[in-house]
């Protein structure tokens, strides 16, 4: 079973938004986690930024996840990210209308 997970995300952001968004991934994520900003003011592509962090980053004991800054998590259970961690992904990616759905 993996049992990390990195939450990544590239920002054009203020560093206090930025920690806005990692404090709301810590308060919903209910396991051992780190998050990792990427400032990017148009200067990278997203695929050069998650190939940055994946180079950077990428264990055999973590889950990666990419996703956007302007996602809102409302809950995520603990059995949600116990069935992630059993299976055998190692990349997952988040964007806006998937998240806030219900």
């Amino acid at each position: 079973m993996k049992n990390n997970i990195v939450v990544v995300f590239s920002s054009h952001l203020s560093e206090d938004e930025n920690n806005k968004f990692i404090k709301h991934i810590g308060d919903t994520i209910g396991c051992k986690h780190k998050v990792v900003c990427y400032p990017n003011f148009n200067q990278y592509s997203l695929p050069e930024v998650y190939n940055k962090a994946i180079a950077e980053h990428n264990n055999p004991d973590a889950i990666m996840v990419f996703c956007h800054n302007d996602i809102f998590i409302k809950t995520v259970s603990k059995r949600n990210i116990n069935c992630i961690k059993k299976e055998q992904f190692k990349f997952i990616s988040f964007y806006k209308e998937l998240a806030s759905r219900q």
